[in-house]
């Protein structure tokens, strides 16, 4: 049986290893950061962690979600809302994908989040860390040892991550640049 191809970008369910032939469960971890504001939500992804899928990801996801926030660009430097976007749009990737496929290889796919809040999951072969503000940059690393230990996360959290030994940096790019305007403050004048 032949099956679609899988695409580039966005869905790859993943049980979905009949469909592509092979084992595609390469974990990763994802940290959506501001450091200015001192926010980090870590999410974590089962399936297909590999850069050349997930880089592809990140910058289409870029796209979408500067698209859907309209005028509120605010929110871009937000990790909670940056979090929530992506899993929204992951899901939406995944559901495009299955309909896609045709009815015998369909009835190997779920839909499932595949990017989800990381709880006490420690398995990992990648991290991708976004910072997020006034520009979203990517990095992403091979992680030698399949897990972070809780000062290593924290590490990440204060924007030390180059100095965790185990991590391999192997990839840092500029994905989305915005103006975000101050808050303005307003007074009452008497």
């Amino acid at each position: 049986m032949e099956s679609k191809p899988r695409p580039t970008t966005g869905c790859p369910k993943w049980g979905y290893a009949k469909l592509w032939g092979g084992n595609v469960g390469t974990r990763s971890e994802i940290h959506i950061r501001n450091l200015s504001i001192g926010d980090v939500i870590e999410l974590w992804k089962h399936w297909d962690g590999y850069p050349s899928y997930m880089v592809p990801l990140f910058k289409e996801f870029a796209m979408w979600i500067r698209q859907m926030v309209k005028e509120q660009v605010h929110w871009l430097s937000y990790p909670e809302d940056v979090a929530a976007y992506l899993i929204a749009f992951e899901w939406e990737k995944t559901k495009e994908w299955i309909e896609s496929l045709d009815e015998d290889d369909r009835r190997f796919a779920y839909l499932k989040p595949d990017i989800r809040p990381r709880g006490r999951i420690n398995d990992l072969e990648y991290v991708y860390i976004l910072d997020v503000g006034n520009t979203w940059t990517l990095k992403g690393y091979r992680c030698e040892g399949l897990e972070l230990s809780d000062e290593e996360r924290k590490m990440i959290r204060e924007g030390r991550e180059d100095e965790i030994t185990h991590l391999r940096k192997i990839c840092e790019e500029k994905i989305l640049e915005i103006q975000i305007a101050p808050t303005i403050q307003t007074t009452q004048t008497k």
